[in-house]
C-alpha cells in the first residue's frame, strides 16, 4: 500500500497527462542484472581442438565476395577468397544431445514449485521501450509493457537515454523479497537541436539532471497503468546507476572510435573458407550404445 500511496503522491497534482513529475525520493528498489558493458573487449573463446580429417578429394574455387562490415558506417568488406570444399571420412563425432522437453508430469500444476520460486522470485517481463534523445540532453520515451498498448505511457524525461544501451535487464525487489526480471527492448534514436531544417518538439520545462536528479513528465497514457510503474523503476535505477552508466556510455564511444579508427586505417579483407563434407549416419538410425 505504501508504494501505491507513493506512485500515487507522484502523479497527484495533474488532472490529465502533462505536468506529473517524479518525486525525488526512489520509489522502487531496482538493481541492474549482470555488468554494464564498458567496452572492455571481451576474452577470446578458447579454440577446439582440430578434427584429424581424412581428406577423400578437395575442390577450391575462387570466388569474390562482399560481407558486411564490422561497423555499419564503414565500408564493405570485399575482395577474391579460396573456398575449398573436402570430401572426407566420417569422423565419427559425437551425437549431440537432442533437447530435452519437458514431461506432462514435470510441468503439471499439481506438482510443488522449488523454494526459492515461491520465497525469491516472483516473474518475468519485458519493457517494449521507444527513445529519442534530443540535444543529449532530454528524452521522448514510449513504454509499452509486454509490447501491448494496455498501460502504454509517453513521457519527457530529462535523462539521456543513451546511457541505458549497456545493459539488457534490470530486477525489482518488491517490499516482500520477491524479485521481478525485465528485459529492456529499446529501440533509439538521436536528435541534434540545432537542426533548424527539421521541426523541433515542444519539450516541457524539466529541472536540471545535475540539480534535481532524474526527472520525467507525461503527455499522454495511462498515469496508473504498468508503463507508469516502469516509467518510475527506470528512473529510480538512473538515480541509483546513473553516475556508472554515464561513464560506461563514454568509455563505450570511446571505444567505438578507438576501434572504427583502427578498421579505416587497416581494412579489413574476407577470409577463404574451407568446408568439410562427409556422409554419416542419422542419429535416429544409429544402434543405441549398450
Amino acid at each position: 500500500m505504501m508504494r501505491i500511496l507513493a506512485l500515487f503522491l507522484t502523479i497527484l497534482g495533474s488532472v490529465g497527462p502533462g505536468s506529473a513529475q517524479q518525486a525525488t525520493d526512489p520509489t522502487w528498489d531496482v538493481n541492474i542484472s549482470g555488468s554494464i558493458l564498458d567496452g572492455t573487449p571481451t576474452e577470446p573463446v578458447a579454440k577446439p581442438d582440430p578434427i584429424p580429417f581424412e581428406v577423400i578429394t578437395s575442390q577450391t574455387k575462387r570466388v569474390y565476395v562482399t560481407e558486411a562490415p564490422e561497423m555499419s558506417d564503414l565500408p564493405l568488406v570485399e575482395g577474391i577468397v579460396d573456398v575449398t570444399v573436402k570430401t572426407v571420412e566420417d569422423p565419427d563425432l559425437p551425437v549431440l544431445l537432442r533437447p530435452v522437453v519437458a514431461s506432462a508430469e514435470a510441468t503439471s500444476l499439481d506438482s510443488e514449485p522449488t523454494t526459492q520460486t515461491i520465497e525469491d522470485y516472483s516473474g518475468s517481463g519485458l519493457v517494449f521501450l521507444s527513445a529519442t534523445v534530443y540535444g543529449h540532453s532530454r528524452t521522448f520515451i514510449t513504454i509499452s509493457p509486454n509490447g501491448t498498448e494496455e498501460g502504454q505511457v509517453s513521457a519527457w524525461s530529462n535523462v539521456n537515454f543513451n546511457h541505458f544501451t549497456g545493459f539488457c535487464s534490470y530486477q525489482v525487489t518488491e517490499e516482500d523479497g520477491t524479485t521481478i526480471d525485465h528485459s529492456l527492448l529499446m529501440g533509439l534514436g538521436n536528435e541534434e537541436m540545432e537542426n533548424s531544417d527539421s521541426e523541433q518538439p515542444q519539450i516541457p520545462n524539466l529541472p536540471d539532471l545535475t540539480v534535481e536528479g532524474p526527472r520525467f513528465s507525461v503527455v499522454e497514457g495511462d498515469t496508473q497503468g504498468e508503463g507508469m510503474k516502469i516509467l518510475t523503476q527506470l528512473h529510480d535505477l538512473y538515480r541509483k546507476e546513473g553516475a556508472n552508466l554515464k561513464l560506461a556510455f563514454h568509455a563505450r564511444e570511446k571505444a567505438h572510435a578507438e576501434r572504427k579508427a583502427y578498421l579505416l586505417a587497416n581494412p579489413q579483407k574476407p577470409k577463404d573458407l574451407v568446408v568439410h563434407f562427409w556422409r554419416g549416419k542419422r542419429p535416429e538410425n544409429q544402434e543405441p550404445s549398450e
